[in-house]
């Protein structure tokens, strides 16, 4: 097989076992973003894609990181926010352990074949209310997403002798000043997080989301569930798809143009279909001209 099928293989294999983890345990969940889209349009998959996204309520979101050490014997984990992490995205990934991918060369964060699951979290006001608590979200986020970034001396140096001076101070501020605080910053930003666990509103927002505004959704769309075909099997859909997807993208049932149909995520820095590596193991590899293995 090819690369890609090798890995729409995975990802789809890895998303069954999630549906099934979640609907054991009682889990609400909906295929969210261009999923969603795949599921309506396509009926699986969008041909070009290589990412499956998912939305729980925040109070089921919660839970399932209660469970995670309940998948320790199993193929899969559940990577978030935990203490002396390098993960950096304000959303969970449930992922095949026998797998790593390395998304960004100066994030050193590992994670298997996954799929991405955002939180939905209630606000009660009007969409001004729900735009500034976007706005402030990201703003707390974004100190902690910022202290996980690793420079070394020598990359920086390197920045300067190529007279890049504004990344080089860049980087050193983050080096000094950010990275030493990234336990602060972690915090604080799960404690913003446990403030949406109880609580309700008129509007869902998936503060993590790519598309900011667009995701302030009308909570009403997401009351009703039904189920909609995706490959060979049936996955779950908010009943209101329609407005949800015009919403976040106009006409969505009118393909993009061809040069427009491609992958997400096309430039990961490194790739192992078959292996579980640790960070000094994949670097290992690295020095010897392996970038991905399937």
């Amino acid at each position: 097989m090819s690369f890609e099928e090798t890995y729409k293989k995975q990802l789809l294999c890895t998303f069954t076992s999630l549906i099934q983890f979640l609907d054991r345990n009682n889990l609400k969940w909906f295929v969210a973003g261009g999923t969603l889209i795949g599921a309506v349009r396509h009926k699986g998959l969008i041909p070009w894609d290589d990412d499956i996204d998912i939305h729980m309520p925040r109070e089921d979101f919660e839970k399932l990181l209660l469970l995670r050490s309940s998948l320790i014997n199993s193929d899969y984990e559940i990577k978030y926010l935990d203490k002396n992490s390098e993960y950096y995205m304000p959303f969970a990934k449930f992922c095949y352990k026998h797998s790593t991918l390395w998304e960004f060369k100066e994030r050193p964060c590992l994670f298997g074949v996954y799929v991405d699951i955002l939180p939905l979290d209630y606000i009660n006001g009007n969409v001004d209310s729900a735009i500034s608590s976007i706005d402030y979200f990201r703003e707390i986020f974004s100190l902690y997403a910022r202290s996980t970034y690793h420079y070394s001396y020598n990359e920086i140096i390197y920045k300067l002798i190529r007279g890049q001076w504004r990344v080089a101070l860049s980087n050193v501020i983050t080096k000094l000043f950010y990275s030493s605080r990234l336990e602060k910053y972690r915090l604080n930003f799960r404690n913003l997080e446990s403030k949406f666990i109880d609580s309700k509103g008129d509007f869902l927002v998936c503060h993590g989301g790519a598309y900011k505004y667009k995701e302030i959704y009308k909570a009403e769309w997401y009351e009703t569930t039904i189920e909609l075909p995706f490959e060979d099997f049936k996955v779950c859909a908010p009943k209101c798809y329609d407005a949800i997807l015009t919403q976040l993208y106009g006409n969505y049932m009118t393909l993009p143009p061809q040069d427009k149909r491609i992958a997400s995520h096309d430039d990961r820095y490194y790739v192992n279909l078959k292996e579980g590596l640790s960070i000094e193991e994949v670097k290992k590899r690295i020095q010897t001209g392996e970038f991905k293995v399937y």
